[in-house]
């Protein structure tokens, strides 16, 4: 008896991915169709923003308190404690916006992480899913937490942010339908069977006749476990069902996993980000004897104006009068 038996194929396109790696610097809004925002992503992240100011903390550890007379906290500095939380997700355009459309994107999981380019990353914190969102908290180093001063002030550092994130993809995903008559599949394994039993062998044979994708071996498994006999190896044709009488119907599609990852200086994030207040809230001092107030002692830090001290904290300025609180961030 003739099987009745459909098999479709279809490919769904994407476009191909550049990796990171490969850019010298962020595309430029021209090129914007090829790059991260055609899947909803952002090459910078924005810090998140919290009831009152950003949620970013930097907790700074000093060897002594300051004295009269210093200009610089720099330094002093021995360490530090980071956190910040940043948003990867792109907003979503308006309805007339003439920005670029995005493609569908399901993030299946992400990671950001802190690192010294071309070096293994210090710090690294999981993205959450679809949102792409995560809070990274890492102890810094003292030239770690002078090239985060520096970022605060968009001063090109050395330190920069990736973020690598997983997503389900269909391109050239290849999909089948499986419609088969139980009477004809019965049939076709009578035909290779010997004394009502099947070998593996005989399975692969009426498996290669189906003319099916190697993916489709574990559905056409279950068809002919339809027909077969419930004993632990399946090997035993059953009763013949009825012609017609039952049709076993089964579809897949191949999920697979691309990869999008992307890249940019600590700068390009922390960069007058914070404003005046924002730095009285988000920032601390710590020394050994535990957190430092301001006052006229603290007025007198300013930022030095050499190489070596570039980039340093304008105390004074930020946060006379102001009790340094541990942990701002909210």
């Amino acid at each position: 008896m003739a099987m009745s038996s459909t098999l479709s194929e279809s490919a769904l396109r994407e476009p191909a991915l550049e990796p990171a790696s490969a850019r010298a610097a962020p595309p430029p809004p021209a090129a914007a169709e090829s790059g991260p925002l055609r899947y909803g992503v952002l090459a910078v992240p924005r810090l998140v923003a919290g009831k009152t100011s950003p949620r970013f903390s930097l907790v700074l550890m000093l060897s002594r308190a300051p004295v009269a007379g210093e200009d610089s906290i720099r330094p002093l500095l021995l360490s530090s404690y980071l956190g910040m939380e940043l948003d990867y997700r792109a907003p979503a355009p308006a309805a007339d916006s003439q920005s670029v459309q995005t493609q569908p994107f399901f993030a299946r999981q992400a990671q950001m992480s802190l690192q010294v380019p071309g070096q293994p990353a210090f710090a690294k914190a999981v993205l959450g899913t679809p949102l792409l969102r995560g809070a990274l908290h890492t102890p810094l180093t003292r030239d770690q937490t002078l090239a985060v001063l520096d970022a605060l002030s968009a001063v090109p550092g050395t330190l920069e942010l990736k973020a690598h994130i997983e997503y389900r993809a269909s391109a050239q995903a290849a999909s089948f339908s499986l419609d088969i008559d139980a009477a004809d599949l019965w049939d076709q394994l009578k035909a290779v069977a010997v004394d009502g039993a099947l070998s593996e062998d005989a399975l692969q044979q009426v498996f290669g006749q189906l003319d099916l994708p190697p993916e489709a071996q574990a559905a056409f498994r279950r068809a002919c476990k339809s027909v077969l006999l419930p004993d632990p190896d399946f090997s035993l044709l059953g009763r013949r069902p009825a012609p017609g009488s039952r049709r076993l119907h089964e579809e897949w599609q191949r999920d697979t996993l691309e990869a999008l990852e992307v890249s940019c200086p600590l700068e390009a994030v922390l960069g007058n980000a914070l404003s005046a207040a924002d730095w009285a809230a988000c920032i601390s001092i710590v020394g050994p004897s535990g957190n430092l107030d301001g006052g006229p002692l603290l007025e007198t830090l300013t930022r030095s104006s050499s190489r070596a001290r570039r980039g340093s904290v304008g105390i004074g300025a930020m946060m006379a009068g102001n009790k340094i609180q541990t942990v701002a961030a909210t």
